[in-house]
């Protein structure tokens, strides 16, 4: 092989690798302006697919200092727009919804009538999500 070539090759090797490392660093920066204390941050799992998506893992401190869980993230290069996954509420609205239906002149029916348009869509976000997920980091 020539070695023009070679030199050519290698650095579009460097070149891509450099691009991977700055999308990675975007996509920790928009995970971490989503947590309630950023500093505390720590990642898992990050990988980027051939469209230039990063998909990861973050952790971080809540309100209370408690770490909160890995919750999954997205992050789209191209666009610069971020995604991290929302709460699953699915039990907690699939018991509201139920509540809601069955016993709708109880206190704690009412409630739940109150509260099923809440969960309702925060249980749609989550399986958009979900499906994002599924779709982009495969």
């Amino acid at each position: 092989m020539d070695v023009r070539v070679s030199r050519l090759l290698i650095l579009a090797a460097l070149g891509a690798l450099g691009a991977c490392n700055s999308a990675e660093k975007a996509a920790k920066q928009a995970a971490t302006r989503e947590l309630a204390d950023p500093a505390s941050a720590a990642f898992r799992a990050i990988r980027i697919n051939h469209e230039g998506v990063v998909c990861g893992e973050v952790n971080g401190r809540g309100r209370t200092g408690a770490m909160t869980g890995f919750r999954r993230f997205l992050y789209y290069s191209h666009t610069g727009n971020s995604m991290i996954e929302p709460p699953d509420v699915g039990s907690t609205y699939i018991r509201a919804e139920l509540l809601c239906r069955t016993s709708p002149r109880s206190d704690e029916g009412r409630r739940a009538c109150g509260d099923e348009q809440t969960l309702r869509q925060a249980h749609e976000d989550h399986a958009t999500f979900n499906d994002r997920y599924l779709i982009d980091c495969k």
